[in-house]
């Protein structure tokens, strides 16, 4: 959600710089008072772009490097190095704030329309450290989860399912490799107008696309684990068989039997009833037999 108020933010900057002009690059000694009010303003709006688009780049990397975090922050080495990219993202992204403040000291110097612009608005080492900062944390989140994936053992095309974000990265620098090639284009708004929407809207799919997809993930059940042995096959069984779930000395209890009935009789009849004749009747019979 923070991002979106900075993707916002620069996206109606790159245009209205676009249009309005910036004074390093439009400024001309004949132009009007109403030119040179919209030229001021162009420049003071691109002035804060700079630092919200930093912060957005920045942000977005601190979501890849959260998901990269998720998804190998248990392994002892990659624990260690998601600590230390941490550490340069957060030291990268000061640094180049702290360029862009000192670049034009006192700051009102860089939206300076009369008499002249002043020249440290149109220096270009602020936007040189922010590229090569750019392709340097890029290319360490791009090296981070491909080598540590391929050691993994997960399925291959779950492996390429997910590296397959992280490959947009190339890309990526790739862009800022060209704004680094084209070294007089840095400061035209024409020319960020072009390459700035490509880098926004590819930095927000390397970003929110994998998170997005585990989250999706998730709320499925996981499938039963596969078994490294299969059961045995089970016998069918007749309808009409008997299956025997408890074995017995038949013998010892036949033998039993006779005298656990004796005493249960003899148990169930008091002394007090008529007891004694059943008992009486039952010698009889056994010394007749």
């Amino acid at each position: 959600m923070f991002c979106c108020p900075c993707l916002v933010y620069f996206m109606s900057d790159t245009l209205l710089c676009s249009v309005w002009g910036n004074a390093a690059v439009y400024y001309a000694p004949n132009m009007s008072p109403n030119q040179k009010k919209h030229l001021r303003i162009g420049t003071q709006i691109g002035y804060a772009g700079q630092y919200i688009y930093a912060t957005y780049l920045w942000a977005q990397k601190g979501v890849v490097l959260c998901f990269i975090e998720r998804l190998l922050g248990l392994l002892p080495w990659p624990y260690i190095w998601i600590r230390v990219s941490w550490a340069i993202l957060i030291v990268t992204f000061i640094a180049i704030e702290l360029v862009y403040l000192t670049v034009c000291i006192p700051a009102y110097l860089y939206w300076q329309i009369e008499p002249a612009p002043d020249s440290c608005a149109r220096e270009f080492y602020p936007i040189d450290n922010f590229l090569i900062m750019d392709c340097i944390t890029d290319a360490m989140l791009l090296v981070l989860p491909f080598y540590w994936l391929f050691k993994v053992r997960q399925p291959l095309g779950q492996r390429l399912w997910i590296l397959a974000p992280f490959s947009i990265g190339i890309f990526l620098i790739a862009v800022t490799s060209i704004r680094l090639w084209n070294y007089s284009g840095l400061l035209d708004p024409s020319f960020q107008v072009l390459l700035n929407p490509i880098e926004e809207l590819f930095s927000a799919i390397v970003a929110n696309v994998p998170t997005l997809w585990s989250l999706r993930r998730a709320r499925q059940p996981a499938p039963p684990p596969i078994p490294m042995h299969p059961p045995p096959k089970r016998v069918p069984r007749a309808l009409n068989s008997i299956l025997i779930t408890e074995t017995t000395d038949v013998e010892h209890y036949v033998l039993e039997e006779p005298m656990q009935s004796t005493n249960t009789i003899e148990e169930s009849l008091g002394d007090e009833s008529d007891g004694h004749l059943v008992r009486s009747n039952q010698k009889e019979g056994h010394s007749m037999v």
